[in-house]
């Protein structure tokens, strides 16, 4: 016999926190992505671009930190003064 439940179809949307909870939580539960997908009801495709997304978010969050960095202290100098009273 077969069921006639319709499965429900409409897609969730989950806010970038969820993501990132879900992210860390996929990280320190010990299970594999299609066994954390399963328990959760979540597409492993989607969890895996959840994941690439992060990964590059990082990347370029470092450039733009390696960049920044310099230009914070490029105009910075001494006074004279300040030199002075210390030697």
């Amino acid at each position: 016999m077969v069921s006639s439940v319709a499965e429900d179809t409409s897609m969730k949307r989950y806010t970038e926190g969820e993501r990132r909870a879900l992210l860390a939580e996929l990280g320190t539960s010990g299970k594999s992505l299609r066994e954390f997908c399963e328990a959760r009801g979540l597409n492993q495709r989607t969890v895996q671009r959840w994941q690439r997304e992060a990964q590059q978010r990082k990347r370029i969050q470092k450039r733009i930190r390696k960049r920044a960095f310099p230009i914070l202290f490029t105009g910075f100098q001494r006074s004279k003064k300040h030199t002075e009273d210390q030697g």
